[in-house]
C-alpha cells in the first residue's frame, strides 16, 4: 500500500537536450540516496528476497513509498526502480532526494519577473561587490537564511540598524532609495525583501552590466548535493548538463556554501589554496568559477604533496562527490564536469592579466 506515490511532473517549457551528460543521471527525478548498506528486497519486507545488495552512497530512483506487507506494520519502504524491475528497500538506510527541476524553473522565473521590472522602470542593477581573497570578515552567527557573516555584507531589516541579514558577496539587487542615513535595497533572493544598508556599504555596489533577463544559469541544491545547468532557447529552456556534487560544510573553518543568487564573477585556469595559517599555497584545483566571495565551482582539489599520492588522493575524494557537503565553502565536480562548463561559460575578456573569464553572457548561480 502507497503511503506516498512519486510522479515526475517536469516543467512544461523544460527540454533536455543535454551538451553533456557523461555524469547526467537519466529518470533520477526522485531517488534515494543510500546512506547505509543495505539489501534491496523483493518484497517490502525483511524476510523477503534478496535482488541487490545496496552499498553506501548508491543511488537509486523511487517511486514512492509502501507500509510493510508482513510483520511489523509500521515499518515503511521505499519502491525502487533498476534494471527494469521493481525492488524494496528500508527507508531507515537511505534519505530521500531529487532533482528539483520544478524549484530550479520557479527560482528562475522569479529573477527574471524581478530583472524585467527593474529594467522597465528604469532601475539599476547591482552587485554586491566585497571580495577580499582570504578576508573576509568572521564567521559570526547564521541568519534566517542560514547565511554566515563570512565576506558578506549587513542588510539590515529597517531603519534603526538592529536586526539584519548576512548578504553574500555576488547577490544582486536594486537600489529603492538613498540618503546619508542608509541605502534601501530590494533582494530578490532574500523573500523579494526590502533591507537597509550603511551609506558605507554603497562603495560595495557595482552596477551587474544586466539589461536583460538572464539566459543562463546553473542551479545548486544543497541537501540533494546536485546541480543543473541551464540556458534559454527560444521561448523555452534546455537543461544543457547536470551532475551530483559536493557543496560546502558549516563546520570550523570551513562554510557552507551560501543560500541566495549570485552573479558569477568570472573563472580563471587554476584556483591555488592556502594551508591552515593563509599564508603558504598548498594546493589547488582546476577550472575555477567563482560565484560569491571565496566560493568556487571547481574540479577535484587536492594537496600538492605527497605527490606520489596525488592521483589516489584525489580519487578518494572525487568518489565522495554526491554524498554529502564537505568543501571548504567550495561546489567541488568531477574534473571533465566542471572543464565542460568552463568552456560552456565563455570569455567576454580574453587577454586578462590574470586570466580571468568574464562569461561571455551574464550567468546566474542559484543556490538552494
Amino acid at each position: 500500500m502507497y503511503i506516498k506515490k512519486y510522479s515526475s511532473n517536469r516543467p512544461k517549457n523544460l527540454t533536455f537536450n543535454f551538451q553533456y551528460d557523461k555524469h547526467s543521471p537519466r529518470e533520477m527525478d526522485e531517488f534515494v540516496f543510500v546512506k547505509e548498506a543495505t539489501s534491496i528486497r523483493k518484497e517490502p519486507n525483511s524476510n523477503a528476497k534478496v535482488i541487490k545488495s545496496a552499498a553506501y552512497s548508491h543511488k537509486y530512483r523511487t517511486t514512492g513509498i509502501v507500509k510493510t506487507n508482513a510483520g511489523n506494520k509500521s515499518d515503511e519502504w521505499y519502491e525502487v526502480f533498476f534494471d527494469n524491475q521493481l525492488g524494496y528497500i528500508p527507508k531507515s538506510a537511505v534519505e530521500k532526494r531529487e532533482f528539483d527541476w520544478n524549484d530550479m524553473m520557479k527560482k528562475v522565473d522569479k529573477t527574471n519577473k524581478f530583472i524585467r521590472e527593474a529594467v522597465s522602470a528604469n532601475k539599476k542593477i547591482y552587485v554586491l561587490d566585497d571580495y577580499v581573497p582570504l578576508g573576509g570578515g568572521e564567521s559570526g552567527k547564521r541568519d534566517k537564511f542560514g547565511n554566515r557573516a563570512n565576506q558578506s555584507e549587513s542588510g539590515y531589516t529597517d531603519k534603526s540598524f538592529k536586526d539584519y541579514i548576512n548578504i553574500p558577496d555576488r547577490t544582486i539587487m536594486i537600489v529603492e532609495e538613498e540618503n546619508d542615513k542608509y541605502v534601501k535595497v530590494k533582494i530578490d533572493a532574500y523573500d523579494n525583501g526590502t533591507y537597509y544598508l550603511k551609506p558605507s556599504t554603497k562603495r560595495y555596489l557595482k552596477d551587474a552590466g544586466i539589461t536583460g533577463e538572464i539566459t543562463r544559469f546553473i542551479y545548486v541544491d544543497r541537501a540533494s548535493q546536485n546541480e543543473m545547468v541551464i540556458e534559454k532557447v527560444g521561448d523555452n529552456w534546455n537543461v544543457v548538463t547536470s551532475s551530483f556534487v559536493t557543496t560546502g560544510k558549516d563546520a570550523g573553518n570551513s562554510f557552507a556554501t551560501p543560500y541566495g543568487t549570485f552573479l558569477i564573477a568570472y573563472s580563471k585556469p587554476v584556483m591555488q589554496y592556502t594551508g591552515s595559517d593563509n599564508k603558504a599555497v598548498v594546493g589547488d584545483a582546476k577550472n575555477a568559477v567563482r560565484f560569491s566571495g571565496g566560493g568556487y565551482m571547481h574540479s577535484i582539489p587536492s594537496l600538492f604533496e605527497p605527490k606520489n599520492t596525488r592521483e589516489q588522493r584525489k580519487a578518494a575524494t572525487a568518489k565522495k562527490i554526491g554524498t554529502y557537503p564537505e568543501s571548504h565553502k567550495c561546489i567541488r565536480h568531477y574534473d571533465d564536469q566542471i572543464k565542460f562548463i568552463y568552456d560552456w561559460l565563455g570569455n567576454s575578456t580574453p587577454g586578462h592579466s590574470e586570466g580571468f573569464r568574464v562569461p561571455s553572457v551574464p550567468t546566474v548561480m542559484l543556490v538552494k
